[in-house]
């Protein structure tokens, strides 16, 4: 859950400042499903997490925190080529491992269940962000 989380909010935060800053329309595009995608399954996440009397981190760890500042130092394509394949490739094909760890190990039905569901977005994330990067 812990790791769903971290990663989870990686994604959030950088696609936050990609939604900024992007010039891409498709970039932009991309960080505007991450927010969304994202801020759902934090807020899933959470109430589990709450039920079952486990805190989550409240903020960004410090990898997180370096990918967020590193952005926010850069603009125009390279921004864009960046948080694509950092965000959009490499984010995604971690949360997808993470997803299919959960589904096939994890104990709790209820995390499951939000794995089941987020998968196939995490997924079509993946695929829609390897073929803006290829574009960029």
């Amino acid at each position: 859950m812990l790791e769903v989380a971290k990663e989870g909010m990686m994604q959030l935060e950088v696609s936050k400042v990609a939604l900024q800053k992007a010039t891409n329309p498709e970039v932009r595009e991309l960080a505007q499903a991450e927010v969304e995608e994202q801020t759902g399954l934090l807020a899933k996440l959470k109430e589990i997490a709450d039920a079952k009397g486990i805190t989550l981190p409240a903020s960004p760890d410090p990898e997180t925190q370096a990918m967020v500042t590193k952005l926010q130092g850069m603009s125009g394509g390279s921004l864009d080529k960046m948080y694509v394949s950092e965000s959009g490739v490499k984010g995604h094909e971690k949360l997808d491992k993470v997803m299919s760890t959960v589904e096939s190990t994890a104990s709790d039905a209820s995390l499951k269940g939000v794995a089941r569901a987020a998968h196939p977005l995490v997924k079509t994330h993946l695929t829609v962000a390897k073929q803006i990067v290829n574009k960029l």
